[in-house]
């Protein structure tokens, strides 16, 4: 993961790693979305918590993702090159797949609307905690 190109801290990674764990150890299941890849740091690591069944959906405006971020799963990985504000038609099934992503992560346009509006959409697409517990 340290090859690929991104701003995706150790400390990041290590939270991260430990949310997923922790969602494996409640038996959470789901897909995982990530909504801004730049070259894939972060998406690495959510494609190694990808279970039986599970997809990882990765989202960007631009397509600068470096294949070998996703090589070990891509064949589990969709790709949608979108802005985040067209994501409600951009990202396949969207209606179907209201409440079936056990985890989201947000790292795109960092501006107020944008983000306001990113969770907002992960509140929909998003599995809730409390049906683990």
């Amino acid at each position: 993961m340290q090859r690929i190109e991104g701003m995706f801290s150790p400390f990041s990674i290590a939270v991260m790693d430990m949310m997923l764990s922790l969602q494996e150890s409640l038996t959470a299941e789901g897909d995982i979305l990530e909504i801004g890849t730049y070259k894939g740091k972060s998406a690495a690591l959510l494609g190694h918590h990808l279970r039986d069944g599970e997809r990882l959906a990765l989202v960007d405006v631009t397509d600068y993702l470096d294949p070998t971020a996703i090589e070990p799963f891509k064949g589990r990985t969709d790709f949608t090159l979108s802005d985040s504000s067209k994501l409600r038609t951009a990202l396949p099934r969207y209606r179907e797949r209201h409440r079936t992503f056990r985890f989201i992560h947000i790292d795109a346009s960092h501006g107020y609307e944008e983000t306001f509006r990113e969770l907002g959409m992960a509140n929909e697409l998003s599995l809730l905690l409390a049906s683990f517990l």
